[in-house]
């Protein structure tokens, strides 16, 4: 018996995963914070480090906290002449000197 030709299975293309992109916030008109890179040199100096080493947030504010510059903070909580006004699903605003900053895990 003549054995015939053996085709190469078909082979389907691996999927290509999407790419991973991080959550952009959404500003709104009435959202008046800006980002630390939005100052400029001389009002950066001003403002402690503001590193944000680790972000904890949760429904209930009570249990909501970020680690700035190495200090746990709450909301409410001060870090030199900013105040913590909120925690938020992507890192902290914080109230400095009648303006509201941003400061988002990198």
């Amino acid at each position: 018996m003549p054995s015939e030709p053996i085709a190469p299975a078909a082979s389907q293309p691996a999927p290509v995963p999407a790419p991973v992109t991080s959550p952009t916030p959404v500003r709104g008109p009435d959202d008046d914070t800006m980002r630390l890179s939005d100052l400029g040199t001389e009002e950066r100096q001003q403002l402690p480090t503001l590193k944000l080493s680790m972000h904890m947030w949760n429904d209930t504010p009570a249990q909501r906290f970020v680690i700035l510059d190495g200090q746990r903070l709450g909301e409410g909580d001060r870090i030199g002449d900013a105040v913590v006004e909120q925690i938020t699903r992507d890192g902290a605003i914080l109230g400095w000197n009648g303006r509201r900053l941003r400061v988002s895990m990198r």
